[in-house]
């Protein structure tokens, strides 16, 4: 019996692909239900878009790891269909996870940008003008003593 330690290296590659993808899928899917509202719900919503983007990466993985497989296996050459959805799963999975991560990011930063346009107009503090210098006069009543 001659052991194959190329099969080997590769099973334990595919394997370690599998639970990579898995885990990608277990994130997704506890990110999609997050349903506690951070502020005003924005990151709830962002998690929610980005979860998405994540699962398609992960069946782009799982979708590699079993073609990576059956080539090595079994020696069969895989349709070029199952490249072309295994490479539109990781495109979409990117694109969805920048799109939602730069939605989020964006929103974010409006909160914290001042609100010129809604905030009323500062009042104007009343100037009153300086006495002239010079020896200070002091008024007095007209029956007083001091008079």
């Amino acid at each position: 019996m001659e052991f194959d330690t190329g099969r080997l290296i590769s099973t334990m590659i595919q394997g370690s692909s599998f639970v990579a993808a898995f885990a990608a899928i277990t994130a997704g899917v506890i990110m999609s239900q997050v349903t506690k509202k951070f502020g005003t719900g924005i990151l709830a919503s962002g998690f929610k878009s980005i979860s998405l983007g994540v699962i398609f990466i992960a069946l782009g993985i799982i979708i590699d790891a079993i073609t990576s497989y059956l080539q090595v296996g079994a020696d069969i050459t895989v349709p070029y269909i199952v490249f072309l959805v295994k490479e539109l799963c990781f495109v979409i999975g990117t694109y969805i996870i920048v799109i939602g991560s730069k939605k989020t990011g964006d929103k974010l930063e409006a909160l914290t940008k001042p609100q010129v346009a809604d905030a009323a107009p500062a009042p104007k503090a009343e100037v009153k003008p300086t006495p002239p210098p010079g020896p200070t006069v002091v008024p007095t009543a007209p029956n007083s003593p001091i008079a």
